[in-house]
């Protein structure tokens, strides 16, 4: 048996292990061991200071500090590892196929279509602006397909001539929008006004109209105050997305409802296209 040379040391000494445990082996300044044998921990050689020894990176996570990992392991299942690609871009989708990516690799990404009312109680703009002819906010309805009744306050900030304002509905099956209350009629004044619409029109999408009885204009925001929603997104069907290649519709592409999001695995030389059935605003965020 061989007398060890050199006393033991703090941490794992290999001079205490083997006599041959150097044969083949070396650790280079500041590197790491190299070898045939794998090795993590701490090599102390003579008059030199203790060298650190980590396995390779986690391919998969980018951690590799074991202790790092460890830590984080309860978390990786459901977590988004965020790299420094992580971009994020909102793009706005028509009613006729959009393109919302052109890929050059194969890259990962997050599909996200925002809600516009969330929880139980939801205040949501339905219109705000001045008009000079008969029209609607149908173009950027409110999902309520979670709510049970809704409030409306109609501020009249300016007005010339007389005009209607109502509510609409939206048919999921046919896709056309219905009046469904007159809540100001021959309407020539300025003013606050409120109205509980209780749950006439609280269907699936909310939306506004106005018609010009005598010319003029109007200025005026329109606040919807959502009431008995069941928590989480409204889900409304006319905030719903569909992906797919360039000839996606609302039958054929994926549907990505208000308040989800997904996420993708755009491939190489890829164009990715998207339909609504009134513009909206998504998010896609690049992992």
């Amino acid at each position: 048996m061989r007398k060890n040379l050199y006393p033991p040391r703090i941490g794992r000494n290999y001079y205490n292990e083997s006599p041959d445990i150097f044969k083949n082996r070396s650790v280079p300044a500041g590197g790491t061991a190299t070898g045939a044998i794998p090795f993590t921990g701490t090599v102390s050689l003579p008059g030199s200071p203790s060298q650190e020894i980590l396995p390779p990176a986690d391919s998969s996570t980018g951690i590799q500090n074991p202790s790092q990992r460890d830590r984080f392991k309860g978390y990786l299942g459901n977590a988004i590892y965020l790299s420094r690609t992580f971009l994020g871009e909102a793009v706005l989708v028509g009613t006729n196929p959009t393109l919302i990516k052109q890929t050059s690799q194969a890259q990962p990404y997050l599909v996200l279509n925002p809600a516009k009312a969330l929880g139980i109680t939801n205040t949501v703009i339905g219109f705000n602006g001045t008009v000079s002819a008969s029209g609607n906010s149908e173009s950027n309805p409110i999902g309520v397909a979670s709510y049970l009744n809704a409030q409306v306050f109609i501020n009249i900030t300016a007005v010339t001539g007389t005009w209607d304002i109502g509510t609409q509905a939206l048919d999921p099956t046919s896709g056309l929008w219905v009046n469904t209350q007159t809540l100001l009629a021959a309407q020539g004044a300025t003013g606050d006004f409120y109205f509980n619409l209780g749950t006439q029109g609280i269907a699936t999408d909310l939306a506004f109209f106005w018609v010009m009885d005598t010319p003029g204009s109007l200025t005026m925001t329109i606040t919807v105050v959502l009431k008995e929603g069941s928590g989480g997104s409204a889900l409304g069907f006319s905030q719903t997305i569909f992906i797919g290649s360039a000839g996606v519709s609302t039958v054929s592409g994926y549907p990505l409802l208000e308040g989800t999001s997904q996420n993708f695995i755009f491939g190489e030389n890829m164009q990715v296209w998207a339909i609504a059935l009134v513009p909206l605003v998504i998010n896609l965020f690049q992992l």
